[in-house]
């Protein structure tokens, strides 16, 4: 199969958005040398009945093919990815199915940047077939494909969300279109059939979590572990938790390993993610996939030992520093905290927030504004007061769930401004008699909702 060349239709960001295929001979080579480049494949397809083979050979993780980018999915959009864990999935959205709606296949197998992969995907009967090299896994699919535009590498369409979203997410690196068509007659190497399994509409409410059960941090230093995580999400697209845990040390490796699998329950981490916990002298970890490897974890016995005798506060931002520096992040070592001494658990119940100091410039009307967005149900406005990891999950949650926007406008009204940090301020709000913290973090010159 060869295509045409590639037509230099523009968009009005100035982007080459457009692509046509024609029957031919030869494979169709096509460079995507960053994130934002995509281009429209103008073939029409059969919704319940096709096979796309793809030779990969990528330098930067991200968008294969996508039908939808961050509008509001109809049924039959589709999306096939390498995943920031290096992992081939195929994505499908049909809300009738299950909770959520998005549906998602994935290859066990991690594959390697700088190599070639051969990727095929069919669609075709019912069900599902994902072969990456070697490695073939399939899936009942009874949902038809939507028949929209698909596009190779960074959808075009949602530019509307603007520079504040992650909008660009395209591959990096040079894919080979070698199939496009109907499922051919020749099988894939047999393999288990598997369920599709279920992608929550939000995967993750913050770009990380900080549990303090030991009430050991003081408002600033959760503000700056939660800006730390917040990097390490948006650079190396890795989520971690922090545990900060009281009590007996010597348990730690069990309730951390607890401590994950309760945050993944309730959808706070997902699945490729990874947590590191704090009891007294001892640190333990628990990861999934190669994430423990990718931050460092075994090298951060030595650092540890260097933080006897700091507050735990201090040792957790100096361990954070650690792991991003592990993991490459730029920015690093981390602010030092400006708290001299060990903070001290607050009271349970106070009557008035112990040394807040003044309500932050500018935060109180952000949250209002929130507020005000979220009751008129105006999802574009409130998720425009989002903190930029939480963006594109909401804006789906509150396309698919506009009574969600209701429920987070009655939350924020009960809200109560606790304390400050450096960059960071935190609320308490009541739900049903019972009080959670809320965290806005300041990004850029911007208060942006971060954790609730």
């Amino acid at each position: 199969m060869s295509m045409g060349m590639p037509c230099p239709a523009r968009s009005r960001l100035g982007v080459l958005v457009l692509f046509v295929m024609s029957a031919g001979v030869a494979d169709q080579v096509v460079e995507l040398k960053s994130p934002d480049q995509g281009f429209r494949i103008t073939n029409a397809y059969e919704r319940s009945n096709l096979e796309v083979e793809l030779l990969v050979q990528y330098s930067r993780p991200g968008t294969l093919l996508d039908t939808v980018g961050l509008n509001a999915a109809p049924r039959g959009s589709f999306s096939l990815q390498v995943g920031a864990d290096r992992k081939v999935f195929f994505n499908v959205y049909d809300p009738q199915r299950a909770p959520g709606g998005w549906h998602l296949l994935r290859n066990p197998k991690p594959t390697e940047a700088g190599r070639q992969h051969r990727i095929v995907l069919r669609v075709a009967g019912g069900k599902a077939v994902l072969r990456v090299d070697d490695q073939v896994v399939t899936a009942d699919c009874p949902t038809p494909l939507s028949g929209q535009p698909v596009f190779l590498g960074d959808f075009k369409g949602d530019e509307q969300f603007g520079s504040k979203y992650n909008i660009h997410q395209g591959v990096v690196g040079t894919v080979t279109l070698r199939y496009w068509g109907k499922g051919r007659q020749v099988e894939p190497s047999a393999a288990p059939v598997t369920p599709l399994t279920t992608q929550p509409a939000s995967t993750a409410v913050a770009a990380g979590v900080v549990v303090d059960e030991a009430g050991a941090l003081s408002t600033s230093e959760r503000g700056q572990a939660l800006e730390m995580l917040s990097r390490l999400k948006h650079e190396k697209a890795i989520s971690l938790g922090i545990l900060v845990a009281g009590g007996d040390a010597d348990q730690l490796p069990d309730r951390a390993g607890r401590c994950r699998a309760d945050l993944m329950q309730q959808k706070l981490l997902p699945a490729e993610s990874a947590l590191l916990a704090l009891c007294g002298k001892r640190i333990a970890y628990q990861w999934s996939g190669d994430v423990g490897q990718r931050l460092g974890f075994s090298t951060l016995g030595g650092l540890w030992q260097s933080c006897a005798g700091l507050p735990a506060g201090q040792a957790l931002l100096k361990l954070l520093g650690g792991v991003l520096s592990n993991a490459g992040v730029r920015g690093d070592p981390p602010p030092q905290p400006p708290d001299p001494t060990p903070p001290q658990p607050p009271d349970p119940t106070p009557t008035q927030p112990p040394d807040s100091g003044p309500l932050p410039a500018g935060v109180a009307d952000r949250a209002g504004k929130l507020e005000a967005a979220l009751r008129a149900g105006d999802a574009g406005a409130a998720c425009l007061a989002l903190h930029p990891d939480l963006r594109a999950t909401c804006t789906q949650l509150f396309a698919q769930q506009p009574q969600a926007m209701q429920k987070l406008a009655a939350l924020l009204a009960t809200r109560r401004f606790v304390a400050r940090g450096a960059r960071s301020a935190e609320f308490e709000v009541t739900d049903q008699g019972r009080r959670y913290p809320i965290t806005f973090l300041l990004v850029g010159d911007q208060w942006c909702l971060a954790g609730f």
